[in-house]
């Protein structure tokens, strides 16, 4: 090309060169943290969670996109369950889907960053859509890195250390997210870009649902207008219905099986306002403030609704962080979108200054030096933690000891499960989860695992480790766990199929040397494999009783209150919401239909002196039985995706197993797909039809895509559009206060109080409802911790019933003497002790 021609390209189009090469610049210094001999090695990323991912991304891989799937059962954790069924599969099918031409090992650590290098990019393609004069995208996109380099938490999502953890597909959803921001905005007006915008919004659908939320709610923003009301409501229905049909095999299985789930929304104390704003995001959140006071000062800038645009990001981030408990999500993953959107809003104020500024091009050149400098002078730990994720298990100076175990351990899925103590001293092999990824690299199933949300067993399984480890996790506070008791957990290993037992403290090595049920195998450093000895260990068996129907919604809670009294787990539970009217006969004829009748059930002895041989695979139970006409229990997860030939169910079993009654010999259970799966698919393929059409410029089908009957209602909305804000307004403020209203006394509430009791764990209490300050009493009561009534209740007159109970029944006149405050309930505390 002549060098004129060169010159003349470079003068007319300089702004965007300086926008390139600020981006590549952005790359390049991200690059110097995330070193290419890590990044590019082949070795299998460790650290945090996402050491735990790669399995899944391996699985996916070997068994499920060969079958057009990126759905699929996966027996290696949690007894079993649905894997992407309720986690999000996007950054796996990328990673998975190059690896056939890239080894897996380097896809996994390319497709795990790539949300913190998209984010940049995207932010300066959200202010470029969004029409911001130069040099403001490129100054958007270099503030992402303040974000991106924070270290005030690592577990929140969105920036680098959330995404070291684990949280990596949240970091590619928020990239995607300010992609799909900034292409609404531009197109809202010009009815263009459907097809675009709404492959993109379906992309954040299956990153992740937090992003998935504020996609969904930020671009009501642009109905707050006097104008063109009606037409951007149409602009909205044709991408929110096209995205979300798209997303319809994902979001319709997923929302129609999530009461197979276990719900997971602890909410999040944070201790200081400094984890929200540490040091490196101050100055951002400075220039936040100027902005909204520049709103009030100036009317040019009032008059802009980009700025507002921003801000009401940030709003709805922090309204559903409010009510995220009421959604059933945990709280703390929305302070992420507030962080970084306080530094997008920083970008404006610099639109705002420079406005009439010359000589803009050296201002991009000078904020990215200031800024990289910032950046670097607050990063402490995240140099260390990429080469120590990125240079995987195999470069860990333990690795062979770690491989070595694994080697002892080899076998498949019809070997019986192997459980671990849990400790953070297994970090030295790369992850103190290192020990998960067991079915990887052993081929043998354990119990704990990733996906703690995607089973119905979890909360039993974590109650298990409670029993075998020296430090416990107990990750779900609304049920609870146990003390460290190798006696308690021989029925609960038998009952999951547990076979061998990895130990690691002096402490537990002392309590399960001490117990006759176990025997030592092998000892591997400071690791030690012992077995627990049974006659023989099975996953299909026929209970010792016939099965008693359980005839609540609360199956799952009734069931862990039968799992954690050991007197009853002979006579398992079954769920009876799908019986079939003839198999009946085969289950107790006695039935569950409160708290108090799980006591004293009659029990009907089952001859289960059977001939039971099995054959496990990754989707497939097959076992023959002598045993016609009687429950037969499988020791995997129930899921409504199991279908059965050869007898009837599939039912649900105490603690949260598959039962079936075979009505011949041979029996085959396999996963198969529910009407929810089916009704999912033809979703996503109208989506895709309608992409098809949409990218034609046919008139007619134009007309009909516009689906113009819904007009009327369109037209209703335009004309009382401020009713329906202040409605809106109105509805959110009493959601949010809506905790202040009593609530009556639910069957739930009562169950979470006897779990708090039965397992001595005040923090059940916290979900016990109407009942929780009884619930404090009543633990408190068990366990002597009247420190309960201080902390946890904070009306006196409650306190000092709590103080009164407690001293009662620890008797202790002490704590009526000092701690009572009421005179009058103090003389009936003494009187009750007769002091």
């Amino acid at each position: 090309m002549n060098i004129k021609k060169i010159g003349a390209f470079a003068r007319k189009n300089h702004k965007l060169l300086i926008d390139i090469l600020i981006l590549v610049l952005i790359i390049i210094f991200l690059f110097s943290y995330f070193q290419p001999q890590y990044m590019f090695s082949l070795t299998t990323t460790t650290g945090g969670d996402t050491a735990s991912h790669y399995y899944y991304a391996q699985f996916l891989k070997d068994n499920l996109i060969p079958q057009g799937r990126t759905i699929g059962w996966v027996m290696g954790n949690y007894a079993g369950f649905p894997v992407f069924q309720f986690y999000f599969p996007l950054p796996f099918i990328f990673m998975v889907l190059f690896s056939y031409i890239i080894p897996l090992q380097i896809m996994f650590k390319l497709g795990s960053v790539l949300g913190i290098f998209l984010l940049p990019i995207c932010a300066y393609s959200m202010f470029r859509s969004m029409r911001f004069k130069f040099p403001v995208s490129a100054i958007g996109a270099m503030f992402t890195l303040a974000f991106l380099f924070h270290e005030g938490n690592s577990m929140w999502g969105g920036n680098i250390p959330s995404t070291l953890a684990g949280e990596f597909s949240y970091s590619l959803g928020l990239a995607l997210l300010l992609l799909f921001l900034g292409l609404i905005y531009k197109h809202i007006d010009t009815k263009k870009g459907i097809v675009a915008t709404s492959i993109v919004l379906f992309l954040v659908g299956i990153s992740h649902v937090y992003t998935l939320l504020i996609a969904v709610v930020a671009p009501l923003f642009l109905l707050i207008t006097k104008k063109h009301f009606v037409a951007r409501l149409k602009y909205l229905k044709k991408v929110y219905v096209v995205a979300f049909l798209l997303l319809g095999s994902f979001i319709i299985p997923m929302v129609s099986k999530l009461a197979y789930t276990t719900s997971y929304s602890d909410k999040w104390y944070i201790s200081s306002i400094w984890r929200v704003f540490p040091k490196i995001l101050i100055p951002f959140a400075v220039l936040t403030i100027v902005s909204v006071v520049l709103i009030f000062v100036f009317k040019s800038v009032r008059d802009d609704s980009r700025i507002f645009y921003l801000l009401f990001t940030i709003l709805i981030s922090f309204i559903f962080y409010i009510n995220a408990l009421k959604l059933h999500v945990v709280d703390i993953r929305f302070i992420p979108f507030i962080q970084l959107f306080i530094c997008l809003v920083s970008a404006f104020m610099f639109y705002v200054i420079l406005k009439k500024l010359k000589a803009l091009w050296i201002v991009p050149f000078v904020l990215l030096f200031v800024t990289l400098f910032w950046v670097k002078a607050n990063v402490t730990y995240i140099n260390h933690w990429i080469p120590w994720n990125y240079g995987g298990f195999e470069s860990k100076s333990p690795w062979d000891n770690y491989a070595d175990i694994n080697s002892f351990l080899a076998g498949d899925e019809n070997d019986p499960r192997v459980v671990f103590e849990h400790n953070q001293a297994h970090n030295a092999f790369g992850s103190s989860r290192a020990f998960e990824s067991l079915p990887h690299f052993s081929g043998r199933s354990t119990l704990e695992g990733l996906y703690m949300q995607s089973s119905l067993n979890s909360p039993h399984i974590f109650y298990i480790q409670s029993l075998v480890s020296q430090q416990q996790s107990c990750p779900f506070p609304n049920f609870g766990c146990a003390n460290t008791d190798f006696e308690e957990a021989v029925p609960y290993l038998e009952m999951f199929n547990v076979k061998e037992l990895i130990m690691y403290t002096d402490y537990a090595k002392n309590l399960i040397n001490q117990n006759e049920n176990y025997q030592k195998l092998e000892t591997f450093d400071k690791y030690e494999i012992w077995e627990l000895k049974q006659d023989e260990y099975n996953y299909v068996y026929v209970p010792e009783f016939k099965p008693v129907p359980v005839t609540t919604d609360n199956f799952q809670l009734i069931s862990f209150l039968w799992f954690v009294n050991q007197s009853q787990l002979s006579q398992p539970l079954v769920n009876d919401f799908n019986f079939k009217a003839a198999d009946r006969a085969y289950f107790n004829p006695a039935t569950i239909s409160g708290i108090s009748e799980l006591e004293n059930l009659p029990k009907i002895i089952v001859d289960n002196n059977c001939s039971i041989n099995e054959k496990i695979s990754q989707e497939k139970i097959e076992f023959t039985t002598d045993c016609i006409g009687k429950p037969h229990i499988i020791k995997i997860t129930y899921f409504p995706n199991w279908k059965v030939k050869g007898a009837s169910g599939v039912y649900q079993a105490s603690p949260s197993f598959m039962l079936v009654v075979p009505n011949q010999n041979n029996v085959t259970i396999y996963y198969g797909k529910t009407a929810a799966d089916n009704i999912g698919l033809l979703f996503s393929v109208l989506g895709v039809l309608l992409l098809v059409l949409f990218s034609l410029k046919n008139k007619k089908i134009k007309k009909i895509l516009s689906l113009d009957f819904f007009n009327p209602v369109f037209k209703f909305m335009d004309r009382y559009k401020i009713v329906l804000l202040v409605i809106a307004i109105l509805l959110v403020v009493f959601i949010t206060i809506s905790d202040i209203i009593p609530r009556s006394v639910s069957e739930h509430d009562e169950l979470r109080t006897q779990i708090a009791v039965a397992t001595s764990k005040y923090s059940v209490c916290e979900h016990a409802g109407a009942m929780r300050n009884l619930c404090y009493i009543e633990v408190g009561k068990k366990t002597g911790d009247y420190n309960l009534c201080t902390a946890r209740i904070s009306d006196q007159k409650t306190k000092d019933l709590c103080y009164k109970e407690i001293a009662i029944a620890q008797n202790d006149s002490n704590l009526c003497k000092n701690w009572i405050k009421d005179e009058v309930v103090k003389a009936e505390c003494l009187e009750a002790l007769e002091v």
